[in-house]
């Protein structure tokens, strides 16, 4: 996870709670859940960690591809 930018981490966290909302039980909801916090703390500390970055945040529109 180190090694994805911002956007991507952000792509990722949304695709795990949107896998907590439907998961089948508590246990795989909270590994999820867990997951997509681990990625939106990433994000957060990439753009923490570089203010003046310009990020590309096309990644983040409904249909686009990894």
């Amino acid at each position: 996870m180190s090694d994805m930018k911002a956007p991507d981490c952000f792509r990722h966290a949304r695709e795990e709670v949107l896998l907590a909302l439907s998961a089948p039980n508590e246990m795989d909801e909270c590994e999820h859940r867990k997951r997509a916090s681990g990625y939106i703390a990433q994000a957060v500390q990439d753009i923490a960690v570089s203010p003046e970055q310009q990020w590309d945040w096309s990644s983040l529109c409904p249909g686009q591809q990894e």
